[in-house]
Parts: C-alpha cells; structure tokens; sequence
C-alpha cells in the first residue's frame, strides 16, 4: 500500500485518524506512521515533504477530538498495568516496553526511568505488580 501523499488520501487518513481518536478518547496514544525514513514502512523512497503534510493533518484530526490526552507523562503507569493485565489474561508470556531509561532526544517520555535514572511512576507499578 501506498502512503496516502496525495490531497484526497491524505485527507482520508486525517478523517480515519479523527475517527480514532474520538472512539478511543481518552484511552489511547497515536503514532501518526511508523517510521517514515524506513523504506520498509514507507513505500517507495521516503518523502520527509509528504510525511509532515500527512502527521500536520492527522495530528490536527487527533486533537480535534481528543484535545486533552497526555499519556505519555500522565497516565503511563495505569497504561503499562493495564496492558500487562490483557496481556497475562490472553496468554501472552512476554511484554515488551519501549523503553527502560528516557534518551536526551526530542521523543523521550515513554521510559520507566527519567533521563537522570529516576523512577517514574510506571516504573513504581511495574515493581508493584512484581511483588504480587
């Protein structure tokens, strides 16, 4: 499948992403692509002019109707429970959480420990789920 590049495509991935965002308000984090330098993930060579025109207007959809979610910082522990949780009850032996410690760079909030090696609160509830 192509990545959706021209006006119309890329409007129906904003709409879709809208949609999303309004079904699962509240209860999920978006990732507009995933890795659009890849040309695995992007189809043909990858387009930097094409992606930021597509994450400009999927991001917007996305915040139109799920304008106050902070996951990232906010709810990250009650995510990793959650997901350990449905994980265990489906049989699935082994989660894998991106990441331990938090890089110095521009996406560094999914981390169980802060930049400085600090425990965050997932991490807190990770080492709580642990001890049952």
């Amino acid at each position: 499948m192509a990545p959706p590049c021209s006006d119309p495509a890329r409007a129906a991935f904003a709409a879709f992403s809208g949609a999303a965002a309004r079904h699962f308000r509240g209860r999920a984090a978006w990732e507009v692509w995933n890795e659009p330098n890849v040309p695995r993930y992007w189809m043909g060579a990858p387009d930097a002019l094409c992606y930021v025109a597509l994450a400009r207007d999927a991001a917007a959809a996305i915040r139109r109707e799920d304008p106050s979610r902070e996951p990232e910082t906010a709810a990250q522990a009650e995510y990793l429970v959650r997901a350990l949780a449905v994980n265990r009850s489906g049989g699935i032996p082994l989660t894998i959480w991106y990441c331990w410690q938090e890089p110095v760079l521009p996406w560094n909030s999914f981390g169980l420990l802060d930049v400085h090696g600090r425990a965050k609160a997932a991490y807190q509830a990770l080492q709580s789920l642990r001890a049952r």
